[in-house]
């Protein structure tokens, strides 16, 4: 099912399009490809097992590969194989 957009319906949605279009931004989604943001994104996300290291090289050093996450304070980081 696709998102309902009120203004292309030209009036207000009925809840049961709201609540498919909500279904969309719950749960766990997967990305295959690019993803381009504009603006930004509020998240609430908490990190409690994404281990924390001062830079990439700390991260190749305790064990991290290519694709793994790791953190830097506040900032969510991807280990990229190249330092």
């Amino acid at each position: 099912m696709a998102l309902t957009y009120r203004q292309t319906k030209g009036t207000a949605l009925t809840i049961e399009e709201l609540d498919a279009n909500f279904q969309y931004f719950t749960g766990s989604h997967s990305i295959t490809g690019s993803l381009t943001i504009s603006g930004s994104v509020t998240s609430s996300l908490t990190l409690f097992n994404v281990p924390e290291y001062i830079d990439q090289s700390a991260a190749v050093a305790a064990g991290l590969t290519t694709g793994m996450v790791f953190r830097n304070e506040n900032f969510l980081m991807i280990v990229t194989g190249s330092i």
